[in-house]
């Protein structure tokens, strides 16, 4: 029996490629406080989430929706022509009040990546954007041939 590697898997190599860029953009949304209720900080990390979103695709409908009190929704409406719609949601706030970022500096040590909102939910925002960027540059005809595959 032979064992494949996971680095042969196409969609692997894909995201490993896209490792670097996927660091910055986290780094970048961590930078940004956002903490509840802070408008300002909310509408700054809509504002690089939309910016990120038109230049993967200009297939990508971005709509912003205000939200009284907290900043804006941000829905990204992706493959329009797609059959069955995927909702994929997340949040652009934290728990880490303003200034939370001086004792909790955003940093990679070894192989870990701290920062405040990191894993929930700002790492995770990116991963939605590169899985979006993913079908977009291999095509959506790639992905449907990769579901009926996957099991083999």
């Amino acid at each position: 029996m032979e064992i494949k590697l996971m680095a042969e898997h196409p969609i692997l190599e894909y995201f490993e490629s896209r490792r670097g860029p996927m660091v910055d953009m986290i780094t970048e949304l961590v930078e940004i406080e956002s903490p509840s209720r802070d408008m300002g900080g909310s509408t700054q990390v809509v504002d690089k989430i939309a910016e990120w979103a038109a230049a993967i695709s200009p297939e990508l409908i971005i709509e912003r929706t205000p939200a009284e009190g907290y900043g804006e929704h941000l829905a990204i409406r992706a493959f329009p022509d797609t059959a069955k719609p995927i909702m994929i949601l997340g949040h652009t706030d934290t728990v880490h009040p303003l200034g939370s970022k001086v004792e909790n500096p955003t940093r990679i040590d070894g192989d870990l990546f701290y920062g405040c909102g990191i894993f929930d939910m700002k790492a995770n925002i990116v991963v939605m954007l590169e899985a979006i960027r993913y079908i977009s540059d291999a095509g959506k005809a790639a992905c449907e041939a990769r579901k009926h595959t996957s099991d083999v």
